[in-house]
This record gives C-alpha cells, structure tokens and sequence, in this order.
C-alpha cells in the first residue's frame, strides 16, 4: 500500500488531494485520531491501476507539526509514504520539488527529533525528480533539495513531493494536478528506477550538482547533506543515512567545489570507518 499525506491547512496540498481523489477514485473512510486524542486524521482508500492508495488528510503543519503520524497503524501499514505538499522559498521561483526529511542539527523549529533522518527512497526521490523532468511544466523549474524538515519518526520511507513557491502557484488547479500525476507516477513505478543508490555531500539547497547525475538516469540520490550542513555530521549520521535508505546505499557522491578542505577530509574519515565507496563530482 502506498500512503498519500496532505494537510488541511496547505492550499497546494489540499489542491493536489483534491485531483489525486478525483483521479483514483478514493472512497470516504471513518477519521483516525492520534493516541493523545490532540489530532484528527482524514482517511481516504481505494486503489489506482491495481496499487492499494490511502490518502490521509492531517490537521497540521506537514513540516514541523507531524510526528503524531507515525502513531497511525494505518501508516504504518504502507510500504512508501508520499508527502503531497506546498513549497516555500524567500524568492518565490515557481518550481516543482522533490527531498528526504531529516534535522542535521539539534534546532528543532523546522519539525523532526533531534540530529534524526527520516526513512527514505532514492529510487522513489528519483521516480518524482525524472517525471518533472520529463514532463515540463512553462514556467516552472524542477529541482531535488536537499535533505530537511520532519517528520522524522514514521516506519516507511518516505519522500515529500511539493508545489512552490508562493501562495500565486499554490492556488493553481493546473500545476496541482501536474503533481497529482507525478505522485501517482511514483505510486506505481518507483521501484523500478536505474541508477546507483547513492547519498550526497556538499553543495547548495537546490541541489544544483546532483540534479544532472539523477535526471540522466546514472545516479538516485536519497538524502544531501548540502555544505552547511556537513560541518555537524559525524560517522554516526553517515551510518544513519546509509541504514534509513531503503534498499541501502552503494556510492557517497561528493559535491568537490562545493564543500571545502576540512569538510572533505572529515567525510573521507567517515566513509573509510563505514567502508563506504565514494566518488568525487
């Protein structure tokens, strides 16, 4: 089963619900309540070309307010869980976003437990980033990001899959369902990407390194520690990045121009502890 999470207070999630809904035909549940009684959950199920769906609709922040989900056995139940969300960025450039959830540091403002990573799908991450390639959208740029945010806690990989940058793209029917058909892309074709699985160091937010080796089908990259993130990382992140991969992790990318000197001899350190191959982009 593949779970779909929107939240009632996000405009774009809700319109990307809206269109998935219509398009698979889901069926009207009974709600779900967390077990401190504090959060109702929407619950829609059916299926999409055979794939079981269930849509859940929280009544809450997705990034910062969410952890409650992983207390849902219906969640719990799914094999990948897809975040159908709103992008935010200071200069508002339309686009298309796909990342991994997780807290490099200890601040906790953004959501997620401290100095935690969420399970995650590179080939899932990949199966999103490729379909907006594939499928461009005028006016609007596609990009991976790096690893941020929570929820942190829940038991099935998952990826968030997001609509930016400002309130004028979040209200657009026509760019939600463009998600809507990439979310049910993923739901029935992610496990079959190419490419080596791989996580990557260095660089910027946006990814801009690493968005070429993956659209062109050699890499699938799950989780970017970008450079302002590496100077918190130790061996014990690394291996967290390695184990909360699904399927596990072949090759480190790093990012050469886009970390510096220290930051990349304190990565060589961790990959040699974890015997972890690595290459120099």
């Amino acid at each position: 089963m593949i779970g779909i999470v929107y939240s009632g207070e996000d405009a774009a999630g809700t319109n990307i619900a809206s269109a998935i809904s219509e398009k698979s035909g889901l069926q009207q549940e009974d709600g779900l309540a967390s077990k401190d009684g504090r959060h109702e959950v929407g619950l829609h199920t059916g299926n999409f070309q055979g794939i079981p769906l269930s849509l859940f609709k929280a009544d809450s922040r997705l990034s910062n307010q969410s952890e409650f989900l992983s207390e849902l056995e219906e969640l719990r139940k799914c094999e990948l869980v897809i975040f159908a969300s709103r992008h935010r960025s200071a200069e508002g450039t339309p686009s298309f976003t796909a990342h991994s959830t997780g807290n490099w540091g200890g601040g906790l403002k953004w959501g997620g437990r401290e100095r935690e990573l969420g399970k995650t799908s590179a080939r899932a991450i990949a199966c999103a980033y490729r379909w907006f390639c594939k499928h461009n959208f005028e006016g609007f740029e596609n990009s991976m990001e790096a690893t941020h945010h929570g929820p942190t806690s829940l038991a099935a990989p998952c990826v968030f899959v997001e609509l930016g940058s400002g309130e004028n793209e979040w209200g657009r029917e026509d760019a939600a369902r463009h998600v809507a058909d990439c979310i049910l892309h993923i739901c029935g074709n992610w496990k079959n990407e190419p490419g080596k699985a791989a996580m990557a160091f260095g660089g910027t937010h946006y990814c801009s390194k690493f968005n070429p080796l993956v659209e062109d089908g050699k890499y699938c990259v799950s989780f970017v520690a970008p450079k302002y993130a590496i100077d918190s990382l130790d061996g014990k992140m690394v291996a967290q990045m390695m184990e909360k991969t699904a399927g596990g992790v072949e090759v480190a990318l790093v990012d050469w121009k886009g970390t510096n000197q220290p930051q990349r001899e304190r990565l060589k350190n961790a990959f040699g502890q974890m015997d972890l191959q690595w290459e120099r982009i």
